[in-house]
């Protein structure tokens, strides 16, 4: 996926659960308007913004995506199938998973809605449970 512009939500699992194979940001660093902005999205985010004021720097939701998928997702991962069962209809989180060449498991998980929401993580007989607050990500790696 490429032209991924960095916007409120975790583009890099969006782009992995549809089969993708890579994500790129192109707004590295913007400042509190969004800027500098030379046409195209005039609200997108960059991956750090940088207060021009006050020159305090906000790390955004995908410097802290590309965190989690950079440090337990190497290459030669291969992605597979994870699912979420809602039986309430209620917002659940998003999950992306993949199998890593030294054949560890990861589970990458966040949470869209506004509330925690308890979750069982199963693999191979194995399980556990998992809370999430609302807008967290968490990374879930095993062996």
């Amino acid at each position: 996926m490429t032209e991924c512009e960095g916007g409120d939500n975790s583009t890099i699992t969006a782009v992995m659960q549809n089969w993708g194979s890579a994500s790129i940001d192109w707004n590295i660093a913007l400042d509190q308007n969004h800027g500098p902005h030379v046409g195209g999205c005039g609200t997108c985010n960059g991956t750090i913004t940088v207060n021009s004021d006050t020159k305090q720097v906000t790390y955004n939701d995908q410097y802290r995506d590309i965190a989690h998928f950079s440090k337990f997702v190497p290459k030669g991962a291969v992605r597979i199938a994870s699912t979420v069962r809602d039986t309430t209809g209620a917002t659940q989180v998003d999950t992306v998973a993949f199998t890593n060449p030294d054949r560890s498991t990861v589970l990458v998980a966040s949470n869209p809605g506004t509330t925690a929401k308890t979750f069982t993580v199963m693999c191979d007989g194995r399980s556990f449970d998992a809370t999430l607050a609302p807008g967290a990500v968490a990374t879930y790696h095993w062996h």
